[in-house]
This record gives structure tokens, sequence and C-alpha cells, in this order.
């Protein structure tokens, strides 16, 4: 309430590590907080998109909003909340929501399912960045391209990259290697697991597929490590911090291919698409 606003309208939702969470929602000349039950919800969470959510602020919301979908994306992740079960809104959760393409509703309160390119969904063709954010942990999940890996840009994932925050940044990287190796290893040991078994969905074009996600992921994990051994070498305070970025850029990859692997062995397991 204190800080001084400019002219910029928006909403930002803000949490601490007991999980008390809340929106701040405002414009230059005025402001509304809200928090969980405020706008129906009926449990501990909030939902803020593009428009301002408070009806003291709607006369603030500027014509065209809806042409984007707003409202709809609004109504859509509200439902899929307000639906979810006790204590299932996690990573996979997040992951799941942001790369539907099922929408809501409101007005006449049914689902539409598996309409891909609506502006009413998240996974729409115009969303070009995802984060998935863990407050208590200082843990963030961070996407780049149409949540689904099928849109924006060229070579979207669908994956996500984990970062865990800290002050230094040798501890981020040493934690960004430690993940990326155990996102290897899981998907390592799953497809070993099923070869070895002599799983029938495993065919030649599958295998060599898997193996190949998993050869880039190693790759660039080998790349990270040789990167990281030079910043811990290296003296010069702006050429470390150099070769800090690298080496997390090299364990990012190696997250995204190895998470790739699994889930093109997951869908191939499963026979989805």
């Amino acid at each position: 309430e204190t800080t001084p606003r400019g002219g910029v309208t928006g909403g930002f939702i803000m949490t601490d590590k007991s999980g008390n969470i809340s929106v701040f929602e405002c414009n230059a000349g005025h402001f509304s907080k809200r928090k969980p039950g405020d706008a129906g919800e009926p449990g501990p969470w909030v939902v803020q998109t593009n428009h301002l959510v408070d009806p003291s602020l709607h006369e603030y919301n500027p014509p065209w909003l809806g042409v984007i979908g707003t409202y709809t994306r609004y109504d859509t992740v509200f439902q899929y909340l307000k639906e979810a079960p006790l204590k299932s809104i996690d990573f996979s959760f997040a992951k799941k929501l942001f790369a539907s393409d099922d929408w809501f509703e409101a007005s006449t309160g049914n689902w539409h399912r598996n309409e891909p390119g609506g502006k009413g969904i998240s996974n729409s063709r115009t969303s070009v960045a995802q984060s998935i954010f863990f407050p208590a942990d200082l843990t963030a999940y961070l996407q780049t391209g149409t949540p689904s890996g099928n849109g924006l840009p060229a070579h979207a994932t669908g994956e996500y990259v984990k970062i865990k925050l800290a002050m230094d940044p040798k501890k981020v990287v040493d934690q960004a290697d430690a993940d990326a190796l155990a996102f290897y290893w899981d998907a390592t040991g799953s497809f070993e697991h099923d070869l070895n078994a002599k799983a029938p969905y495993l065919t030649p074009p599958v295998v060599e597929d898997i193996r190949e996600k998993l050869d880039q992921s190693f790759t660039a994990y080998s790349l990270g490590m040789d990167r990281a051994a030079f910043a811990n070498l290296e003296e010069d305070t702006q050429k470390k911090l150099d070769l800090w970025a690298s080496a997390l850029t090299y364990y990012a990859k190696a997250q995204l291919y190895a998470q790739m692997a699994k889930t093109a062995l997951v869908k191939a397991g499963t026979g989805t698409s």
C-alpha cells in the first residue's frame, strides 16, 4: 500500500513460506487486495489472469480484454482448482493444467474438451512461457514455449527446468547438476527395465528415439560438469559467473532431454500421443 504506483495495471499473486496467499490488483490510481474466498474460492487458492478481478476495479478493464481470452482462462483455471481433490494441486497438476486443450464455459457450466487453439485455454497459440513456483522450497520450474510442446517456438519441449534458488550461484548450479542427473537416471532406469522385460511397445523406432534423447541429455550434462569445473578454478569474478551460467544452461538442457525421454517412454507405453 505504501509503494508508489506508476502507470501500470496488473495483478500480483503473493505468498509466503507458511502458504498464505493473496492478490494485489492495481492501476495507477486504484488498488484492491484479494484473499482466498473473496471471489468465491472454496479452498486456499486464488486465480489471476490478464484482467482486474475485484468488482471495485471492473470499470478499469479495457473492452478489448475479452479478445485475448482472459475471462475464459480465469473461469477455466478456477474450475480446474475447484474440482481438484484435496491436496492434489502439485507440479504434475499444474503441468497438466497448462498443457490442456479443455476450457470451461462458466455461463453454461459446461466443459469443452479437446479444442486446440482456443483463446480460453492456457495451452493457447500465444503462450510463450510458463512458471511454477514453490515458495517454501525456493524452487522454480520454468518452461519456454507452448505448454504442450506443440507450437511456439520451434523445438518447444513441453518440459520444465527445475531451479533451486539460492544466493550463491555455485549452490544453484550444484543443485541443477543433481537434479539433471536424477532425471537422467530415472528415465534410463525406466527404459532399461522395459527393455529387459521385452516390452512390446519398445519397437525399433521408439528405442532409437529414447536413446537419442538420453544421449543428448548426458552429452549436455557432461558439458555442464566441464563448465562447472572451470568455474571452480576461475578467480576472476565475471569469468566465474559466466562459467556458472554456461554450466547451468547445459544442466537445464540435460534436464529437458531426460524428461523428454521419460515422457516419450510413458506415452509409448500407454499408447497415448
